[in-house]
């Protein structure tokens, strides 16, 4: 049996104490250094913490995003990192160690994981900034972290986040929106019939569909005769009008009224969905 370990996610900013003093005096087993891949200019930090933090035995993974200043990037470097670790380790995310976009993403990926996994995201309060010391101290603050100036110094406490979970659409609604990402990267025009077509294709949407489809419908049978030509007939017909009603109130208007995902446009005589500015952006932050 595995022992859960206490894994730290810190993005690297200027800081010494707020990030490897943090992890030592947390316990921390392994921890995670977010830096940028080129061109960094805390790559000073970046080593020195992983420094301190190897000579207490601690594990150190690097790891590296194209732009430190682009949240998205962030966000999917954190959820690859959490996603690849086991479930039983428990998840805690610095959000005081790098910028304000970083404590943003951090904060975000939290609440994202509420109700999946125990994250906890934690901000570290210094004993003081370096800016606020007299000269002579910050003189011997520079000689003892080998000319190194950063930004605060000491951890005074350390504060856990309290978070909330953040509302997203349901499983069904994310695989149509990345269905309709698909599509649209392949330049295809998508209509409802499409998107019926796709959930009968799709496991979880066909059982999702059966489940709701004689609740969200209730239509009345407009022949006694089962076995007749006509009875088919109408029986087609009404799979087909059950298949419709499915899709505009279980998908289609809960993407664009409740949620404001997709845009819906008429094309001669047929719906065409695709994903609007939102639902690009929404996906950007949600997709691995």
């Amino acid at each position: 049996m595995k022992i859960p370990l206490r894994v730290h996610i810190c993005v690297v900013g200027f800081e010494l104490d707020r990030i490897s003093g943090a992890a030592i005096k947390e316990k921390a087993d392994k921890v995670y250094l977010i830096s940028q891949k080129e061109n960094d200019k805390g790559r000073i930090f970046f080593i020195e913490n992983k420094k301190r933090l190897i000579n207490e035995g601690i594990i150190v993974e690097e790891q590296f995003v194209e732009r430190i200043n682009e949240l998205s990037g962030i966000v999917s470097k954190i959820k690859s990192i959490i996603k690849n670790e086991d479930e039983e380790n428990a998840i805690y995310l610095n959000i005081s160690s790098g910028s304000t976009l970083s404590a943003i993403a951090g904060t975000m990926i939290s609440m994202m994981f509420e109700n999946k996994r125990n994250i906890i995201p934690y901000y570290v309060k210094p004993e003081f900034y370096y800016e606020n010391i007299d000269k002579k101290t910050q003189d011997e603050i520079k000689e003892k972290n080998n000319r190194l100036v950063p930004r605060s110094i000491g951890v005074k406490e350390i504060n856990e986040i309290l978070t909330f979970p953040i509302r997203l659409p349901n499983e069904e609604l994310l695989i149509i929106l990345k269905h309709l990402q698909i599509r649209e990267n392949e330049d295809e025009i998508v209509t409802k019939k499409d998107l019926i077509e796709f959930s009968k294709q799709n496991k979880y949407l066909n059982n999702s569909r059966e489940k709701k489809r004689s609740i969200s419908v209730r239509l009345k049978d407009k022949s006694e005769n089962k076995n007749s030509k006509s009875s088919s007939k109408n029986e087609k017909s009404k799979q087909q009008a059950r298949d419709y009603a499915w899709i505009d109130q279980n998908i289609i208007n809960k993407l664009k009224d409740e949620w404001n995902l997709i845009d819906v446009k008429k094309i001669g005589r047929y719906s065409c969905i695709k994903l609007n500015e939102k639902g690009k952006k929404m996906l950007k932050y949600l997709n691995d």
